[in-house]
């Protein structure tokens, strides 16, 4: 991931538009209003959670994804933290360059205040960096050519402890969902845009694939890789679009097809229907094997069985 002058200018307008939000609020009394002082806390640290790579330059140098407050109090282990302290349900923990240590980034910019980050083992032992000083950085590893060759890689992604977290968020997250859509309770229409994709990973999760949910902005024609064994014997990757529409056309398949080119295998979940020129497309021959596509309705059939194998339906 690259940083460029229009992460600036972003980071820039949210910082103006959250001064504006915040007296807004100060004008109106709303300030007492214990919900609004938790948004206002909470403000933008999705977007620093989706690129991480925009606090490297200011001394980390690695981010990790933890889900679910039980998984995050385990491993911070400080007996000072408890759930009340933590709000969210998803959490980056960056790993400072100088001392391997890692960080909980628990508030971003106050009114262009300061990033402020938990120490894992010692709360006491936070990091405090100015807004300015993140910025100042940005831009001078904007403008500054790399001298040497680097990349940035997430080795962790397929280890037992990765895909256990991932299983119990999933889990946790959407079975009663689940159950609501066997039940006839719930239709996919009914499902907002990331309930649908928690149940397409839940999905393939159960079908004994491991998942990795990309959070980076852009995603580049993918919104999970998974891996597992399409033959015995030869795991293979692929990559997962999901989209949660009424309809997709080729136009949208091509570009995801073009965009996930180095994959073995592209999956194409749609809670709607494909058009007739999708279905043309998978038909050409360089597509015939690549290309998988589930519509709404083989969804549903993959739901039904799901409830089949948890003995939810007998």
């Amino acid at each position: 991931m690259i940083a460029s002058p229009k992460d600036i200018n972003f980071m820039l307008e949210q910082d103006k538009k959250h001064r504006d939000v915040f007296n807004e609020h100060l004008r109106s009394g709303a300030l007492r209003d214990q919900e609004v002082h938790k948004a206002l806390y909470l403000w933008g640290i999705d977007y620093y959670h989706q690129n991480p790579h925009l606090l490297f330059p200011s001394g980390f140098d690695e981010v990790r994804y933890i889900r679910g407050k039980t998984n995050v109090l385990k491993f911070i282990g400080d007996p000072f933290i408890n759930e009340a302290f933590i709000l969210g349900e998803e959490f980056a923990f960056f790993r400072w360059e100088k001392s391997g240590a890692w960080y909980l980034l628990h508030e971003s910019p106050y009114m262009g205040g300061e990033f402020r980050f938990i120490c894992q083992h010692d709360a006491r032992k936070g990091l405090d960096i100015p807004f300015n000083y993140v910025l100042n950085t940005l831009k001078k590893a904007i403008n500054t050519p790399l001298s040497k060759c680097c990349s940035i890689i997430t080795p962790c992604l397929w280890t037992p402890d990765s895909q256990k977290n991932e299983n119990i968020f999933l889990k946790e997250a959407i079975q009663h969902i689940l159950r609501e859509l066997i039940d006839q309770h719930l239709t996919l229409s009914e499902l907002n845009w990331k309930e649908f994709e928690c149940i397409v990973a839940e999905i393939l999760r159960d079908r004994g694939v491991m998942i990795h949910r990309v959070v980076n902005r852009p995603q580049g024609g993918k919104d999970l890789i998974v891996r597992g064994e399409l033959i015995p014997g030869e795991p293979m990757y692929m990559a997962v679009e999901i989209k949660h529409t009424d309809k997709v056309g080729v136009r949208e398949v091509r570009s995801a097809l073009k965009a996930t080119e180095e994959y073995p295998s592209l999956l194409f979940v749609t809670s709607g229907r494909f058009t007739a020129g999708v279905i043309n497309e998978k038909r050409r021959q360089s597509n015939q094997l690549r290309l998988l596509l589930k519509d709404g309705a083989a969804l549903g059939d993959m739901i039904r069985k799901y409830g089949i194998s948890k003995g939810w339906i007998k």
